[in-house]
């Protein structure tokens, strides 16, 4: 079997990425664009990436609203990601009027300046890579089975470390100093859910998707 895997999340530069081989962690770094994660690791069986890339034409997708009730009371995590037409605008403004035409929700600013890497990632699932998206918040959720403190705090990012290394997941030095500790740990989730789906123990939100749903991989795995 074929268990190299990455996970994936976005950070200023680029994508903080963690990769896995045979369940253990072979490396910690960030890369500029996900073609270049992948070319350090051809031939990766799944990549978790905390990035939608499988949007609606029109309304809400379902998968929002399930990953906002499976890490209640953290639902602020979870942004409802806009129908796809609004990654066309060329403004946080054109993209909330584009939104409400096809039904919204209207995009925050905070999701209209993560577009150019959801576009990034739509073009790289066309393209054929085995992209899987996940929330860290749920899969830590899961993983660790309660309320976890806010991940930027030291409480927060203490208890990820613990429950990832208790799932053999070993962080080491990360190759750069620009990535923010809690998008690497964000990654190694990321990576622990692809590996749970090269494994085939991998669930997903919603938890009986439909056939649309499942076509469009528009789910979140954990």
């Amino acid at each position: 079997m074929n268990e190299l895997v990455l996970g994936l999340d976005g950070y200023p530069n680029g994508w903080a990425c963690v990769a896995l081989i045979d369940g253990e962690v072979r490396a910690a770094f960030g890369a500029r664009t996900i073609t270049e994660a992948v070319g350090r690791f051809p031939g990766v069986a799944a990549i978790g990436i905390d990035m939608p890339f499988a949007l609606t034409a029109f309304g809400p997708r379902a998968v929002d609203g399930h990953a906002r009730s499976f890490v209640r009371p953290r639902t602020s995590s979870v942004f409802s990601v806009p129908p796809g037409p609004t990654l066309a605008a060329s403004s946080h403004a054109e993209a909330v009027t584009i939104a409400r035409v096809h039904g919204g929700p209207a995009p925050s600013a905070q999701c209209y300046r993560l577009f150019p890497k959801i576009r990034e990632a739509g073009e790289a699932a066309r393209a054929g890579l085995p992209l899987y998206e996940v929330h860290p918040e749920v899969s830590f959720r899961a993983l660790g089975g309660v309320v976890l403190a806010r991940k930027r705090s030291w409480n927060g990012q203490r208890a990820r470390l613990n429950l990832l290394e208790e799932a053999g997941i070993h962080l080491g030095i990360c190759e750069g100093d620009d990535i923010p500790a809690d998008d690497l740990l964000d990654a190694a989730i990321a990576a622990w859910s692809a590996r749970r789906i090269v494994r085939g123990e991998a669930l997903t939100l919603p938890a009986t998707p439909t056939d649309q749903e499942r076509a469009a991989n528009m789910l979140v795995w954990y």
